[in-house]
């Protein structure tokens, strides 16, 4: 083998490693992490098949290219915007994208004070998105405190989104109402 073929193919291995990140990230910011799995999963697929069409000789090259062009390029396109085949992916989409936005309102105001720091969030979504924190705050002041940064820092929280207490002051159960 030639040094110029070794230094072709090793570039499209690693260029083929970094679609293949660049997938699994795409794929993981708007599906989330089975998203992430799916496009990493579609882009090295897709990558093997072009490598094994242009550089393994056959009798079958220019038959395979015609077949695989078309079929990389569907992939890559369904890859860059998968709501255009499907469109309740939009919808999916702009539910996780809420609720990323969401959470980090809240994590924000959370760690903006020591006080909040044995507090913690988790996020789902249910018809609208949902926010469960969960901890204890040492007292019936930092609790009220809490609720109102969060009333007042998180404007999401204020109109569609809910928010699950499962806060305790000073090893008592918190009321509920936010």
């Amino acid at each position: 083998m030639s040094a110029g073929a070794t230094v072709m193919k090793l570039s499209g291995i690693a260029s083929g490693g970094l679609v293949a990140m660049v997938a699994f990230a795409w794929g993981n910011h708007l599906l989330g992490p089975l998203g992430s799995l799916l496009f990493g999963f579609l882009a090295t697929a897709t990558l093997w098949l072009v490598y094994q069409t242009f550089f393994i000789a056959n009798t079958w090259k220019t038959f395979r290219s015609i077949i695989v062009i078309p079929l990389a390029v569907f992939v890559a396109v369904g890859i860059w915007n998968p709501a255009l085949f499907n469109s309740d992916l939009a919808d999916i989409i702009e539910k996780q994208a809420n609720t990323r936005i969401a959470r980090r309102e809240i994590v924000q105001v959370l760690a903006s004070d020591a006080r909040f720091h044995q507090l913690s969030i988790s996020t789902f979504f249910h018809k609208t998105t949902m926010a469960i924190v969960q901890g204890d705050v040492a007292d019936q002041d930092d609790w009220n405190r809490l609720k109102k940064r969060i009333k007042e820092e998180c404007p999401r929280f204020k109109k569609d989104y809910g928010i699950i207490w499962k806060v305790t002051v000073g090893g008592q159960q918190a009321d509920q109402e936010s």
